[in-house]
């Protein structure tokens, strides 16, 4: 009897845990935008945009992505940020330059700003 609780239990936290990750991994498709777009930056170049979705697999399918996307975390293998990418947190060129200096910031909609971050320090403007 404890050993059929115990066995329900178990399967209701796993079922619990792919509900939780489908809508965790399904909010970055209800978000409005291009998550590649997003992670590229401001200054991106179409061709930019384009190697971003290659290098995160943008271009399969929601379910191909979901299923590698359980698959990473089952191996506790969660996606780690790109390369490049251009955020402060993640990118210790602008680290540096941003705890001596203040980056630019740019209007994304009339009440909402970015810092732009680059990794290039000469593309850094401040403002």
């Amino acid at each position: 009897m404890l050993l059929k609780v115990i066995i329900s239990r178990l399967l209701q936290v796993v079922i619990l845990l792919i509900g939780i990750s489908f809508l965790v991994f399904s909010s970055m498709h209800l978000a409005p935008g291009d998550p590649a777009e997003m992670v590229a930056g401001v200054t991106a170049t179409a061709q930019d945009i384009q190697q971003v979705r290659d290098n995160l697999g943008l271009d399969a399918s929601f379910i191909v992505q979901y299923g590698c996307y359980l698959s990473n975390a089952a191996q506790c293998d969660l996606p780690n940020p790109p390369f490049d990418c251009p955020f402060y947190i993640r990118c210790p060129i602008a680290q540096n330059i941003c705890s001596e200096q203040k980056p630019r910031r740019e209007a994304y909609h009339e009440t909402h700003y970015v810092a732009c971050h680059f990794k290039d320090a000469s593309k850094l403007e401040v403002i």
